[in-house]
């Protein structure tokens, strides 16, 4: 059954309510803090820390809020999967998206006061924002949002544990967020001052003693983890991958490109792809049309050329290139933004033959 957003309008006016992302930060908050109070969870960590709501933009991850009894408010599309329908069992609310969209989902700030709608941008943070607000919130209060690393660490212990497989999935998601640390605490800010126009107070929890973060390291980047990448594959030079080095990429790789997919199912054909002759490197920066596949490859050039790149450059037309990087060597294919699914699955049958 579907539960009329309006069902919530206002129903905690003037009331603090706390939002719960899975942040590193969260790791220094005690479960006891959120006790007696009105909290609204992101996406999964509903496993880990008590929730009057959460919400979602994902389908993802839905069903497992409604088999948890617990009260969801998720977006009647999936836009990170195409637009895709949201269709679930059991008790649940949906709402609309503003119809002006970008590319970069940028909160359409004049949708705020619009009925059934909740603002969407890069991270399920601004829904819950915009949800906290609904229900009529004098000030909300950001915990686990913190859009950086800490001592090395994006997420809280644990925030992956629940998926099969998590090391390599936390390992890959770590560096897919660059683009999400930049682009999240840009949208926070406008929605924040949005907000205190309407007399509502936006503040993050911070759970230490005080700004100097008791000696943590703070990062925006996540410095150590580039330069300990770098310094990890210094012995690997030349034309070929070895197996080390792939093991080593395979469970570091670097995803800011943005498919028409969400990053999630993109990843998943990338881990598919390393189980064989190629590793992807990276796959950083896109146009509108086109993204990139970085790769190392363990077999010769000749081979990597006759089996992989002219089979696959005749099928699609696309550009490939080959680049020397710190005396290694790494192919690109630039993938088309609109065929990209069929041309990887494609790229997956090409190595999976190659013995």
């Amino acid at each position: 059954m579907i539960i009329p957003l309006s069902t919530y309008k206002n129903i905690y006016k003037g009331k603090d309510v706390y939002i719960v992302g899975s942040g590193a930060s969260m790791d220094y908050i005690d479960k006891s803090f959120f006790d007696n109070k009105i909290v609204v969870g992101c996406n999964n960590v509903y496993r880990h820390w008590r929730c009057d709501f959460v919400v979602s933009m994902h389908l993802r991850c839905a069903q497992g809020v409604i088999d948890a009894g617990l009260k969801l408010i998720v977006a009647k599309y999936d836009r990170t999967i195409g637009n895709v329908p949201i269709n679930l069992k059991g008790d649940y609310t949906n709402y609309k998206l503003p119809p002006k969209m970008s590319s970069d989902y940028e909160p359409v700030i004049e949708y705020l006061d619009k009925d059934d709608t909740l603002l969407m941008g890069v991270s399920t943070i601004i829904p819950a924002i915009s949800f906290a607000y609904y229900l009529g919130a004098k000030s909300i209060v950001l915990c686990g949002c913190d859009c950086c690393y800490i001592d090395n660490e994006s997420n809280y212990f644990g925030y992956y544990h629940w998926i099969p497989g998590w090391e390599t999935r936390k390992h890959a998601v770590d560096k897919a967020i660059a683009l999400f640390f930049k682009n999240s605490p840009k949208q926070r800010m406008r929605l924040r001052d949005a907000l205190k126009k309407r007399g509502v107070n936006v503040y993050s929890l911070n759970p230490f003693i005080n700004l100097l973060m008791e000696n943590h390291i703070i990062e925006k980047e996540g410095q150590m983890i580039k330069e300990k990448l770098i310094e990890e594959l210094k012995e690997f030079q030349g034309n070929t991958c070895n197996e080390k080095e792939k093991n080593i990429r395979a469970n570091k790789l670097t995803i800011s490109t943005l498919a028409n997919s969400s990053q999630d199912e993109f990843r998943d054909y990338l881990i598919e792809l390393s189980k064989y002759c190629i590793v992807p490197v990276e796959c950083e920066g896109y146009s509108k049309k086109r993204m990139p596949i970085n790769f190392r490859s363990m077999i010769s050039i000749e081979d990597t050329i006759t089996k992989i790149i002219r089979p696959f450059e005749e099928q699609f037309h696309n550009d490939i290139q080959i680049f020397t990087e710190n005396n290694r060597l790494r192919y690109c294919i630039w993938l088309h933004r609109d065929a990209w699914e069929s041309e990887i699955k494609y790229l997956i049958e090409l190595v999976r033959g190659i013995k």
